[in-house]
């Protein structure tokens, strides 16, 4: 390889997906540190994170980590969307000229026609949070899996930890107080979670797997759990 031709800074990621999703991308991460570029038709990630590294296979890595985080931070805005994907890696030669060093496979899932995280840089502030936050990544990495009953639990139980001080019943009166929800949303998203439906069942053991009485299906607890987790994520910021 000549070196005008060897891979250097600055590098962005190709990104392949539904037109709608990326374009909702783009304007949530218009500007930053990460960025979702679009230009003739193609949308690109770039990251300063990406700046000071050297090799494609550092490149990668490092965008497989912040890709998560993104992807998640989407689910949380937008709980149902066709999938994302990372295409290849782009970077400028000597000349100026942008060139493909690779193909990716890894594909992010962004999952509901209903928009959260509008306030302006809001979107941006959360994937910084995550990249700092190791409780506020996990939960997120967890929350953009598939959904069943036993995570959406596992998900609300880690929240009312955080913001009840180790204390769950202290968590739960919080979200109440804060008009995150109200309590009879709050118990029966527990209750659906707890004992989930005969098809889906939740997070105990078969004893207690019984239908709640009015339980939620598991689109609708995520969705309740989708409202939670961007209240719990502004409150942070």
């Amino acid at each position: 390889m000549s070196e005008s031709l060897r891979p250097v800074p600055p590098w962005r990621i190709r990104l392949g997906g539904s037109d709608a999703d990326l374009k909702d991308l783009a304007g949530c991460l218009a500007e930053g540190r990460t960025r979702v570029a679009q230009e003739e038709g193609a949308y690109f990630l770039e990251s300063q994170m990406f700046d000071d590294l050297q090799q494609p296979a550092a490149v990668l890595s490092k965008a497989h980590e912040l890709v998560k985080v993104i992807s998640s931070v989407a689910r949380v805005r937008r709980s149902i969307a066709k999938p994302i994907s990372l295409t290849g890696l782009d970077w400028r030669d000597s000349g100026g000229i942008w060139r493909r060093t690779l193909t990716v496979t890894t594909t992010i899932v962004v999952y509901k026609n209903i928009t959260r995280l509008t306030a302006p840089g809001a979107f941006e502030r959360c994937v910084e949070l995550a990249l700092k936050n190791e409780r506020v990544r996990s939960n997120l990495d967890d929350l953009r899996g598939e959904w069943d009953f036993p995570r959406l639990r596992r998900i609300g139980e880690t929240i009312l930890l955080d913001i009840g001080g180790g204390d769950i019943r202290k968590g739960l009166k919080d979200v109440v107080k804060r008009g995150w929800a109200s309590k009879a949303d709050c118990e029966l998203f527990w209750e659906t979670v707890n004992h989930g439906d005969a098809r889906l069942p939740g997070a105990h053991s078969a004893l207690r797997r019984a239908p709640a009485k009015n339980p939620k299906n598991v689109i609708e607890a995520g969705e309740f759990l989708n409202d939670l987790v961007a209240a719990w994520l502004e409150s942070k910021m």
